[in-house]
């Protein structure tokens, strides 16, 4: 981020990479950039070179968490004083975090492993300076504080089984049967090819699924069988079942498709 000085804490928690978020990113002009440094190809990680930025230093800030993801759900691994410089490997979005001119979903992988938020370093940019990070075939696309889905509908459920597995509530909006569009604008892996660990869209009249809004749901495991591959569906809303929890095993056919949660 474009920024120096401090990172705005929550009241109640003294955590460097404190989760505090705001509606919209304030931005800073005329910062002084920080240097392009260590001119290392990153090989399938990241296609661009690494990058150094700094902690950021003063008001308070003593060190900042580097944790084990793109999330304040992560363990933290170690921590990095305020001031020092860090050489930045790739991006991938994550949860929003605030810092002192707003908040950002940008994470950056540290080379060496771990992930830091954008909002606690100076990069001299508000945007990112770095590729993004091939997260074994799954990024990290944008997110929300809590979960924007209707609480008795089968977008809820699938929204929280996401956060259950990777920490986050993605930024998904429209019908079950536009999340997988709109997974993809916002940065999520989608495929159509069944995975373990995500979300599934069944188009309208699929497996059951409502013929004007389709159905959403959460995939914990896949069988192959002698006449294809099956997914273990857990969902909600089943059948206008409403805020309560149905798995069932459904056949993978045409008119679903996936969003992979990274993790």
């Amino acid at each position: 981020m474009d920024r120096y000085g401090s990172s705005v804490l929550d009241p109640v928690t003294t955590s460097p990479d404190s989760d505090r978020r705001v509606t919209a990113r304030a931005r800073r002009g005329a910062a002084t950039a920080i240097a392009v440094a260590l001119a290392v190809t990153l090989g399938a990680t990241s296609a661009a070179a690494a990058f150094t930025a700094r902690v950021i230093s003063g008001h308070g800030v003593s060190y900042v968490n580097v944790r084990n993801q793109a999330s304040t759900a992560g363990p933290v691994v170690r921590t990095i004083p305020a001031g020092a410089a860090v050489s930045l490997d790739c991006y991938a979005y994550g949860q929003a975090i605030t810092g002192p001119y707003g908040t950002s979903t940008i994470w950056y992988r540290l080379v060496g492993g771990g992930w830091v938020t954008d909002s606690l370093l100076e990069t001299g940019s508000n945007s990112t300076v770095t590729g993004p990070c091939s997260t074994s075939g799954r990024s990290w696309g944008q997110t929300t504080s809590t979960n924007t889905g209707v609480w008795d509908q089968c977008t809820w459920g699938a929204k929280e089984k996401f956060r259950e597995y990777s920490g986050v509530y993605p930024n998904i909006t429209g019908n079950a049967r536009q999340w997988y569009d709109s997974a993809r604008a916002n940065g999520w892996t989608t495929v159509l090819d069944a995975q373990v660990s995500s979300i599934v869209v069944f188009q309208p009249g699929v497996h059951g699924a409502d013929a004007t809004y389709g159905h959403v749901g959460w995939v914990d495991a896949i069988e192959r069988r002698a006449d294809g591959l099956y997914v273990h569906v857990v969902e909600m809303n089943y059948a206008n079942q409403g805020h309560t929890w149905h798995t069932r095993w459904v056949k993978d056919v045409v008119g679903m498709s996936f969003i992979l949660a990274p993790r």
